[in-house]
């Protein structure tokens, strides 16, 4: 009998906690980061589409805060991108995108 309830809660306590994990992976979202400019279409769409997902994110408009603008130019640097710096610039959980399409973003989440 002892055995019995032993074992019982052995089991009950492994599947409290694999239920505490998904229940923590489906909460726990990649954090995303796009610089750009409130007057950029590119922004604006891409901002949009995220939206239609329900996908969280922030933007920091680098024409208007240049503490954010000098955040993005040291990451792109960090990330050795030297090519042309088109927005949205796009930091999902660390790896940097420079104009990537959504479908991109989304496969890293």
């Amino acid at each position: 009998m002892m055995k019995q309830l032993f074992l019982l809660m052995i089991v009950t306590l492994s599947i409290s906690c694999s239920n505490q994990e998904a229940t923590n992976k489906e909460t726990q979202q990649t954090s995303i980061i796009i610089y750009g400019s409130n007057s950029c279409d590119h922004c604006i769409d891409f901002k949009a589409k995220l939206d239609a997902k329900n996908i969280k994110y922030t933007f920091h408009d680098v024409e208007q805060d240049k503490t954010m603008a000098n955040e993005m130019m040291a990451k792109t640097k960090a990330h050795n991108y030297t090519g042309y710096i088109s927005f949205p610039v796009v930091d999902v959980g660390g790896k940097l995108m420079v104009n990537p399409e959504v479908n991109k973003v989304l496969e890293l989440l």
